[in-house]
């Protein structure tokens, strides 16, 4: 065995090892999937080991596939980063929903551009995930709500699970109970956080009157500050808003909180540790 390895097939291995199909390896290095299994047999036959074995009509590393990534995914983010094409390829786009970005995200994007250098951040706001219209590629990193996700997403906590009762500080009563009863409550389709904050304020159903429906908590937040309801929205999402006050708060249905979403399969690029780490240490 020579002492320099062919950096290609090594490349193409750490794919398999973090988790790529043989597919997956294959578009993101823009070769075939018959390339990848022959850069793999390549490098096994350089190294005198058996790196991978077949499961089904999956790839998954050995015993000595995973010590071999072990010791080499460290120096191949670098690597990638100094080989990856100049100008706009060498773009991150981060997606969150407006209310996010404007009350959490903006103050944090210097740290966040830091920890994906070189790469820039694209930063797009949108109700709607992304991931509805078109498919995940290795430049997405999304914020996304939720108490679960996809198994071939990785996802980390950002925030504590929290859920917060706002209403207008032009309202006169901060008993939440008695708003609940005289005000309208805001509506967002497809959460179910109001029959959690009638039975914890002992609030009958009956007892309400509903409110506009809204798509978001950036619509929920500006109906309730312009006195059109009482809102639940997340804690996190409530910023430094003079005309709303925060009445309650609650840890949200299934422990729902903002992750730091990406493909499982890019989990060794430099920039996605470096952000999942941080994320980590965040709560």
């Amino acid at each position: 065995m020579t002492s320099r390895l062919p950096f290609d097939a090594l490349r193409t291995f750490a794919e398999i090892a973090r988790g790529a199909s043989a597919a997956e390896a294959a578009e993101r290095l823009n070769v075939t999937p018959g390339a990848v299994s022959q850069r793999i047999a390549a490098l096994e036959v350089h190294l005198g080991r058996t790196l991978v074995t077949r499961r089904g009509r999956k790839l998954v590393p050995t015993s000595d596939g995973l010590a071999l990534y072990e010791q080499v995914h460290p120096h191949l983010g670098a690597i990638e980063d100094a080989l990856a094409p100049k100008g706009r390829d060498r773009v991150l786009r981060l997606h969150a929903t407006p209310a996010f970005a404007d009350a959490w995200l903006m103050p944090r994007l210097e740290a966040i551009r830091t920890l994906a250098a070189p790469f820039a951040v694209d930063l797009v706001t949108a109700a709607t995930p992304f991931e509805e219209t078109r498919g995940w590629t290795a430049s997405d990193i999304a914020i996304r709500y939720g108490a679960s996700f996809a198994a071939d997403l990785m996802a980390t906590p950002l925030v504590p699970s929290e859920i917060a009762l706002v209403a207008s500080t032009a309202r006169t009563t901060d008993n939440p109970a008695a708003l609940l009863r005289s005000q309208p409550l805001i509506c967002q389709p497809g959460l179910e956080e109001w029959p959690v904050w009638l039975e914890a304020l002992t609030v009958s159903p009956e007892a309400v009157a509903w409110g506009p429906r809204v798509s978001d908590d950036a619509a929920s937040l500006r109906a309730a500050e312009l006195g059109h309801g009482i809102a639940s929205v997340r804690a996190c999402n409530v910023g430094g808003r003079p005309g709303l006050r925060v009445l309650a708060r609650r840890t949200a249905p299934g422990n729902a909180t903002y992750h730091l979403v990406t493909r499982r399969a890019d989990r060794g690029a430099a920039p996605v540790r470096r952000l999942h780490d941080w994320a980590r240490s965040l709560t």
